[in-house]
């Protein structure tokens, strides 16, 4: 991965994660309080076999850590510790989880949850996805505990569909899944919130693209974008309110 594609050269101010497409959910293969299930693939055991090395390794501003912490959480506490230190100020912040990618490892109390599932592949999965649902929770209740919810433009979206090829998951009753440019693959969940700004509960009917979430979010904050190029994205918030009634793309 070229140096040039990394946050910390993007803009960002500071990172905490890795920098490749996988790691670890703990600093070692086998660790305390989590189930892990290993699929015997040969990408699935790369990855485990991979561990916290090369592009892997957990990095803050920089920085290799060792962080114990099962990775959602950390990256969970990390949200919050970032947003009550910018609360007076304007901020961006890319919440990139990593759950629920391979390797499937999961916290035994939410493991537990999931008894009554007798595939272990699917049990491991779910529980890495509720983990992931109560982290995401307490993050956007730490925006409410601050007093930022009325200032705040919320996405939240996945990169692409279920891994079909796990097992764990399919994307029914849309074909095909990540890895395909069937509607599995590419139709992914996309929600906005933004008190006050985006009515409650209404459903936008044309497709929009993650290359939005730039131009919308610049305009929303007040900026302006160069008028000697043209973007990918365009400015959703026009569609959201009702001012125009055309489709986004």
């Amino acid at each position: 991965m070229s140096r040039k594609q990394v946050p910390l050269a993007r803009g960002f101010d500071y990172q905490f994660g890795f920098n490749g497409a996988f790691s670890l959910y703990t600093p070692e293969r086998n660790w305390a309080g989590v189930i892990n299930h290993e699929h015997d693939s040969f990408s699935a055991q790369h990855q485990w076999n991979m561990g916290r090395r090369e592009e892997a390794v957990i990095l803050e501003n920089g920085k290799e850590v060792r962080e114990e912490q099962y990775l959602t959480f950390a990256f969970r506490d990390r949200m919050k510790a970032f947003i009550r230190e910018h609360k007076d100020e304007p901020f961006f912040l890319y919440a990139a989880f990593s759950a629920p990618h391979v390797p499937f490892q999961a916290p035994v109390d939410y493991y537990c949850q999931y008894a009554y599932v007798e595939d272990d592949n699917k049990r491991v999965y779910y529980s890495m996805i509720s983990a992931l649902d109560d982290a995401i929770g307490k993050v956007h209740q730490t925006i409410i505990d601050t007093g930022l919810e009325d200032d705040t433009l919320i996405f939240l979206l996945s990169d692409n569909g279920g891994a079909s090829y796990t097992h764990a998951t399919d994307n029914g009753p849309l074909k095909g899944g990540k890895l395909t440019q069937f509607e599995g693959g590419i139709n992914v969940p996309f929600m906005m919130k933004w008190k006050g700004q985006i009515p409650r509960g209404m459903r936008h009917q044309n497709p929009v693209s993650s290359t939005d979430i730039f131009a919308t979010s610049v305009a929303a904050a007040g900026g302006v974008l160069p008028s000697d190029r043209r973007y990918d994205g365009v400015d959703l918030m026009p569609y959201l309110r009702g001012t125009d009634n055309g489709a986004p793309h």
